[in-house]
């Protein structure tokens, strides 16, 4: 390691690759690890060999090694070396390195659930719009293309769709509040839990993600016990455990010094048919994103501190998100979400955010003036 890095040693890959290839052999998880990594990316070895990294993968990944784990999904997706060409295979991968704590697989399995919550969406609009249709045509039947919708649809990472297909495609509604709710409730909750543990990872966009959901209404669910946070089934156990948080928020009346299982029961299913967004929790997790350089939620802090949505009123604090929102700034690093405009100050025009981190800062001139922003 001290070669591949360069610390106290000369770096060099070959040399790295060298002793990686001895500690690997002899059974060392996190030196198989590097070595297939090195073979992915043909550094310091013979030749670049996707066959021989996932050889190598393979068996950190046996050994449970997350990282390992979580680049075989990755390979997954575009089918290298010997791995399958499977999105769901993909997603397997992504959730076992999930639950042993690789942040940046807890992401993307948190983002292919949001993907079959949209997939369940538009499967249910596509039965609805089939059911009008058959009451107009008695002899339609588009059971079998379902089914097949159903089987293919694993493109969960964003694969290029046919030119076809664009017409066929449903438009979905933005999710409101009122959506959140049994099945499409259930895998959001899950899908949340896992934002929050890369969030709290520091993952910036998983950050950003949290609060979203956190401002739909979206309760976090442990996808081991399938519980919500609040503990929304209620049962005995749950009844227990929610005594103090159910009184705290008002979801249940005391009856002596516990709720009453009659209220507990009303509150819960008053709760599923109408979620309220949780403001406080999407300001905290908005703001976090933000000082992870995520412009979206620089922005929606901006929003927060201003009407006072989820935290209190700030302006002053206000306008330096709006700013930083508008700039593409966070101190003197870039951004890294595009697609927002800034002033120009030398002649106040307005241009569109084109300058990343990898970036030349000559490509950030303003379309007036041609002068540079900074």
């Amino acid at each position: 390691m001290c070669h591949l890095y360069g610390v106290q040693q000369d770096k060099s890959s070959k040399s790295a690759a060298s002793w990686l290839s001895k500690a690997a052999t002899g059974g060392h998880v996190d030196a198989q690890f590097h070595l297939g990594l090195l073979w992915l990316e043909g550094k310091g070895v013979t030749r670049q060999d996707d066959t021989e990294a996932t050889k190598w993968l393979k068996r950190a990944a046996d050994a449970n090694h997350p990282d390992a784990i979580f680049n075989l999904g990755v390979l997954c997706i575009s089918g290298t070396g010997d791995m399958p060409k499977s999105g769901r295979e993909a997603a397997r991968y992504f959730q076992q390195a999930a639950q042993l704590g690789n942040k940046e697989a807890q992401f993307r399995y948190a983002t292919v659930l949001e993907y079959e919550v949209q997939k369940l969406r538009r499967q249910e609009a596509e039965r609805a719009r089939d059911e009008a249709e058959r009451v107009d045509d008695e002899e339609s039947d588009f059971s079998d293309d379902d089914e097949e919708a159903e089987e293919s649809d694993d493109d969960y990472f964003g694969a290029e769709k046919q030119k076809g297909d664009a017409e066929e495609v449903i438009a979905l509604q933005p999710l409101q509040p009122r959506d959140v709710k049994g099945k499409v409730g259930e895998m959001l909750g899950i899908a949340l839990h896992w934002y929050i543990k890369a969030g709290k990872q520091n993952h910036g966009l998983a950050q950003h993600k949290a609060a979203l959901l956190y401002s739909l209404g979206v309760d976090p669910i442990d996808p081991d016990t399938k519980d919500t946070v609040w503990h929304s089934r209620p049962s005995v156990v749950t009844w227990g455990k929610s005594i103090m948080h159910a009184l705290r928020v008002r979801e249940a009346k005391p009856f002596s010094r516990y709720p009453s299982v009659v209220t507990w029961t009303g509150a819960v299913r008053e709760r599923e048919d109408s979620r309220h967004p949780n403001l406080e929790q999407a300001a905290k997790w908005h703001e976090m994103a933000a000082n992870n350089r995520v412009l979206a939620s620089a922005y929606a802090v901006a929003i927060a501190k201003e009407l006072g949505q989820g935290t209190i009123v700030d302006l002053e604090k206000s306008f330096m998100w709006y700013e930083t929102a508008a700039t593409g700034r966070v101190g003197d690093v870039e951004g890294y979400m595009t697609g927002v405009e800034y002033i120009c100050p030398h002649c106040q025009t307005y241009n569109h955010n084109q300058r990343t981190k990898d970036t030349p800062k000559g490509n950030n001139r303003c379309r007036q003036c041609k002068e540079e922003r900074f």
